[in-house]
């Protein structure tokens, strides 16, 4: 089974200091470019990597994660793959998700 992790982060950046926001993606595993995450111990680990890897964040101010597994089945036939997506870590405040999507498609400035 593969586990992916998408997470969006809403915070504040260094320079300029203003509010912004990202999108992460993480495929759980120890090979390169994957994050070793303990399926016992998911969020704490996930909070460790949000800790350590905000790049242009000076702050975060929240942030939610989506988990993907997916499952292959092979048999003679061929092989089918089932996909589950779930929030495993919702949003703490309620305007956050509304200012993560403001922030990520933010508008021209111009009024039509």
């Amino acid at each position: 089974m593969k586990r992916f992790y998408y997470i969006k982060i809403l915070g504040y950046l260094w320079m300029p200091k203003c509010k912004a926001a990202a999108r992460r993606h993480l495929e759980a595993g120890s090979g390169p470019f994957q994050y070793d995450i303990d399926p016992e111990n998911e969020l704490d680990d996930l909070n460790d990597y949000i800790s350590g890897n905000t790049g242009d964040f000076s702050s975060v101010l929240d942030f939610e994660i989506d988990r993907e597994t997916i499952e292959t089945t092979i048999t003679k036939k061929g092989h089918t793959e089932q996909h589950n997506i779930e929030i495993i870590r919702p949003w703490k405040l309620e305007e956050s998700q509304g200012d993560f999507w403001d922030c990520m498609s933010p508008s021209s400035g111009e009024e039509e």
